[in-house]
C-alpha cells in the first residue's frame, strides 16, 4: 500500500459496498474513489453511506449486462449515462482497480466480461482482487488481506471454470425457456411482475431444480428452514463424490426462496416446507432422468478441464431437454 494520493476503484457487492469504502477511506484518506456497487439480485439501486448520505456511485449489475439491457428499472438514457460514460471514464482514469467481490469462478468470469462490455479489457493489468469473506470491512483487515492480481494465472484459471459454469447455465435456461408453459402450468411462478413481493425467474437454475427433485423424493414430507440448508451445505449426490456445499448460504437461501415464492413449495403455521400442490404436479410433469444429483459435481468436472469439456456439457443438455421433450409428447 502507498501513501500517495491515487485515482481508485472499489467494486464491491452494494450490500456491503458502504463498509468497503469506509474501510478504504479510513486507511487510505489521500485517495480520489469510485465505487462499483454490484446489486445481489439484479436490481440497479444507488448505494448509500453509513450517515445515510447518497455516495458518489456508479451502479453496475453485470447480470444485467449480460441480458443485453433488458432492464426497465431505469430509462434507457439514464444507464446509457451511468453505465457507457462514468464507469468506462472512471476504470480509464483509474491507477488501481480493487476488487472485494468473493473470489470465485463466477465473479471472475463476470468481471471479465464486464471489462470487455465497457471497452476496458487494456486495463485489466491496473486490477487487484483482495479476498475477504466477511460481511464488513475494517481498516485494520484492510492491512492483512491477501492481494492478487487480476492478472495471476490463479484468477486465469478461476476464469476458465467461471466460462464453463456461465456457458453450461446459459445453455440450461435457454432451452429450459422452451418448457416455460410447463412452468406457467402448474402455478410456477406464483408472483405476478411488480408484485411487492418477490418476483421469482420464469425458470430454475439448475441447482434449484436438483434441489426440489430431491426433496419430491425424500422419504420426508416437510422441512424446516434450517433443514434444507444442511442439505444443501452437505450435498451427498450419489455417494459417487465427497459431499460439497452447493453454494454460500446466502445463494442457498436464494434458492429456498426460490421455490417458496414461485409455489414449488409451501409454508406450513409452524414456519417449516412442504411441496405444494402445484409442486407435485411440476415434478410429475417432468421426465424421471431429469433427477441428477451428481450434477454439481459434474459441472465441477466440466469447469476443470474447459474448453475441452465443452462437448460434454452440450451432449448433456441435448440429452436432458430431449428426454423432457419427448417424455412431454407422450403425457
Amino acid at each position: 500500500m502507498t501513501n500517495e494520493s491515487r485515482r481508485v476503484v472499489l467494486v464491491d457487492d452494494s450490500r456491503r459496498a458502504a463498509t468497503s469504502l469506509e474501510a478504504w477511506r479510513n486507511l487510505h484518506p489521500q485517495d480520489a474513489i469510485s465505487l462499483l456497487a454490484i446489486p445481489p439480485q439484479g436490481r440497479i439501486r444507488p448505494a448509500y453511506g453509513s450517515n445515510g448520505e447518497k455516495q458518489r456511485v456508479h451502479v453496475a449489475d453485470v447480470e444485467w449486462l449480460e441480458s443485453k439491457r433488458r432492464s426497465t428499472y431505469m430509462p434507457r438514457e439514464c444507464r446509457e449515462a451511468i453505465f457507457d460514460t462514468e464507469i468506462k471514464q472512471a476504470i480509464t482514469d483509474a491507477d488501481v482497480i480493487i476488487s472485494f467481490l468473493a473470489m470465485v469462478p463466477r465473479a471472475v468470469f463476470k468481471m471479465h466480461a464486464y471489462f470487455e462490455h465497457f471497452g476496458c479489457s487494456e486495463h485489466w493489468g491496473k486490477g487487484v482482487w483482495v479476498e475477504y469473506p466477511g460481511s464488513s470491512l475494517t481498516p485494520e483487515d484492510l492491512q492483512g488481506l491477501r492481494q492478487i492480481s487480476f492478472v495471476d494465472p490463479e484468477l486465469g484459471s478461476l476464469f476458465s471454470q467461471g466460462h464453463a459454469q456461465m456457458f453450461f447455465e446459459r445453455n440450461f435456461d435457454i432451452n429450459a425457456r422452451n418448457f416455460a408453459p410447463v412452468w406457467r402450468g402448474y402455478g410456477l411462478p406464483g408472483k405476478e411482475p411488480g408484485s411487492v413481493e418477490y418476483h421469482a425467474p420464469k425458470v430454475p437454475t439448475p441447482l434449484t431444480l436438483q434441489i426440489f427433485l430431491h426433496l419430491a423424493r425424500s422419504s420426508k414430507n416437510e422441512w424446516s428452514r434450517d433443514e434444507l440448508h444442511e442439505i444443501m451445505e452437505d450435498w451427498k449426490g450419489t455417494g459417487k463424490y465427497q459431499a460439497k456445499p452447493l453454494g454460500s448460504h446466502r445463494n442457498n437461501g436464494s434458492s429456498i426462496d426460490y421455490m417458496v415464492y414461485s409455489d414449488m413449495l409451501e409454508r406450513l403455521p409452524n414456519g417449516n416446507l412442504i411441496i405444494s400442490e402445484q409442486g407435485h404436479a411440476y415434478a410429475a410433469s417432468l421426465h424421471p432422468d431429469l433427477y441428477d444429483p451428481d450434477l454439481p459435481f459434474r459441472i465441477d468436472e466440466w469447469a476443470s478441464s474447459w474448453p475441452a469439456s465443452r462437448p460434454k456439457i452440450d451432449r448433456y443438455l441435448k440429452t436432458f431437454f430431449g428426454k423432457q421433450s419427448r417424455y412431454r409428447a407422450a403425457v
